[in-house]
């Protein structure tokens, strides 16, 4: 026992115990943040977010054909997704100066307003467009309760 105590009385045991706990915890950081899936917010993905109330509702075919429908929609929705993100660039430099102009930050959430509404009104129209194209006893169900 005293060897043991001896040995723990030299720096270099700690040091080294602490060295290793350490980087086992930012080795693991790592490893869970390299495989987490990032994903931005694509024009696909903004486009399929209209389908999230219909998935559960309709057969699979008929999802599958609105889906179809909001695919041309992707590259359009990521054009307005793109200017949007400049706005909200354009808006934060304006909110950084050191006498940010109130006026100028308005007028750029006024445009910033009327580009999500404008891409939120071309996705739900094309949305809204496959839907009613489908045939009546698909449509019927969208007023059935998901199944859970």
């Amino acid at each position: 026992m005293s060897g043991f105590s001896a040995f723990l009385r030299r720096p270099w045991p700690i040091v080294l115990v602490v060295s290793l706990v350490l980087n086992g915890f930012l080795v693991g950081a790592l490893a869970v943040d390299w495989l987490k899936p990032h994903r931005g917010f694509s024009g696909e993905r903004f486009a399929r977010f209209e389908l999230r109330r219909f998935d559960d509702r309709l057969p699979g075919e008929a999802a599958d054909k609105v889906a179809a429908a909001l695919q041309p929609l992707a590259s359009q929705v990521e054009e307005r997704l793109q200017r949007v993100r400049d706005i909200r660039s354009e808006i934060m430099r304006l909110a950084a100066e050191p006498t940010p102009d109130r006026a100028a930050v308005d007028a750029k959430l006024v445009e910033l307003r009327t580009e999500s509404a404008s891409m939120q009104e071309a996705i739900q129209a094309a949305t809204y467009d496959a839907l009613l194209a489908l045939p009546p006893e698909d449509r019927v169900r969208l007023v059935e309760e998901p199944a859970r």
